[in-house]
């Protein structure tokens, strides 16, 4: 259910850039978004929350970078894998998400974490930690649940990708 793909050797310019975004762009929801559906869009807003939620419904359509990532570490990651709607997302410390399945595998990028922070995979009796540093492809289109039982927030970098190796 979590495959990790490879270290990240520019993890520190990664981090500082996602701060950069959070700092100037602001979560709304406990997210900010990365790419649209809006080409040449500089909105961090449209497209967050629950897909079913949204204008645009197919989540794949939102390909278009922000341009302000354009050439940048977080940029050039999402290219690497072609990754869609990828957004900055936050967990409040002492909060879970629902069981939920999404319409595509996600590739994570823990940010920040705690060793109290589990994605899992109740059907599947599975749970696992995603420590910093590394790229993780999740199977989030099996049930899955999220939570973050420390003290501290969790941010990760999410992406929907279209991965079948």
């Amino acid at each position: 259910m979590v495959t990790n793909l490879y270290t990240l050797e520019n993890f520190n310019e990664i981090f500082e850039q996602v701060f950069h975004i959070i700092r100037t762009a602001a979560f709304k929801d406990n997210q900010i978004i990365c790419q649209t559906h809006v080409p040449d869009s500089r909105d961090w807003h449209t497209g967050i929350g629950r897909i079913s939620d949204l204008e645009e419904k197919d989540e794949t359509k939102y390909c278009y970078l922000n341009p302000e990532l354009k050439g940048t570490p977080i940029g050039n990651l999402i290219e690497k894998h072609r990754a869609f709607r990828t957004r900055i997302m936050a967990m409040i410390p002492k909060a879970c998400y629902s069981i939920h399945q999404d319409p595509s595998k996600r590739i994570h990028v823990p940010i920040r974490t705690n060793p109290s922070a589990w994605m899992a995979w109740p059907l599947n009796n599975h749970m696992c930690h995603m420590p910093t540093g590394s790229v993780y492809l999740t199977d989030t289109t099996l049930p899955h649940t999220f939570f973050n039982a420390g003290t501290e927030a969790r941010i990760h970098l999410v992406m929907g990708v279209d991965f079948e190796e």
